[in-house]
């Protein structure tokens, strides 16, 4: 009578590595949506940056390009050096906001990236602790079908 108790913790076991399975899949869909999620948010920081130069950069040639037409029209060389000094400081200016702006959306990456390693890391173990758990399940109910196939052999009948 021991089939019983083999066939309950057989229909037990088998519902554990179902629901087992189950949050796996789970997991393994949470992982994909958080790389497509990291990856959008990249792609977004890299076009704000990309946008945020281009005005930088269309803002400092607009004045450039004027400051230049001045010093083609200026009469004087001290004019013309005086712009030229100006054309000289504000291509300077340029090139520190620039850095600036670069280096912050750098750090912002390394930022995003590193959060976005963290969470795939902490789903992905999860889904492996979980894998781990399926796995063992499934090898304890094989071990227990087992069992209780052999209990029914073992008290049939026996006709000599």
């Amino acid at each position: 009578m021991a089939w019983v108790t083999f066939s309950i913790r057989k229909l037990t076991l088998k519902s554990r590595v179902m629901q087992l399975n189950s949050r796996v899949m789970q997991i393994s869909q949470q992982l994909q949506s958080q790389q497509r999620i990291g990856t959008y948010k990249l792609e977004m920081l890299q076009s704000n940056k990309n946008a945020i130069l281009e005005n930088l950069d269309a803002q400092y040639n607009a004045q450039i390009q004027n400051l230049s037409n001045q010093a083609q029209n200026a009469k004087k060389d001290e004019q013309k050096q005086q712009i030229n000094n100006q054309i000289t400081e504000l291509q300077q200016a340029q090139n520190a906001e620039k850095e600036y702006f670069t280096s912050l959306f750098e750090r912002k990456e390394k930022q995003l990236t590193e959060e976005n390693e963290r969470k795939e890391n902490a789903l992905t173990m999860q889904q492996e602790r979980i894998q781990t758990q399926a796995e063992a399940a499934k090898a304890e109910y094989d071990s227990v079908k087992e069992a209780c196939s052999n209990d029914i052999k073992e008290s049939a009948p026996k006709f000599i």
